[in-house]
């Protein structure tokens, strides 16, 4: 893979990080069983991952791919701004997500209720 590909599967990868893997978590797991501490586990542990997927994987293919591509300065763009800015609002999209979740689950639950 070229560090084009690469950089846009890293791309990629964290949208899946913030929207999916908290979606999934919260909708599948059963712990902790009350659903306000688990979704602020999850918004926590995702925001956490995905502040260490920045540094750690995002931010290097981005440089990356800013040298494959000859931008001027490629380290200006993805440097540890990047990380500051996922640390300050980072959570939000995982929040989302969760969110969106406990919305399907109150209108999945007052739909089999009405039907009874």
């Amino acid at each position: 893979m070229t560090e084009v590909e690469v950089f846009h599967v890293v791309s990629a990868g964290f949208w899946i990080l913030q929207i999916a893997v908290p979606a999934g978590f919260f909708g599948v797991s059963r712990w902790p069983r009350s659903l306000v501490t688990r979704g602020a586990v999850t918004i926590i542990s995702v925001w956490v991952m995905t502040v260490i997927y920045v540094d750690e994987v995002y931010n290097p293919a981005g440089v990356a791919f800013g040298i494959a591509e000859g931008m001027n300065s490629p380290l200006t763009k993805y440097d540890n701004n990047k990380v500051a800015s996922t640390l300050f609002g980072g959570w939000i999209y995982p929040m989302s997500s969760v969110v969106a979740i406990l919305i399907i689950r109150v209108a999945g639950h007052k739909s089999v209720v009405r039907s009874k």
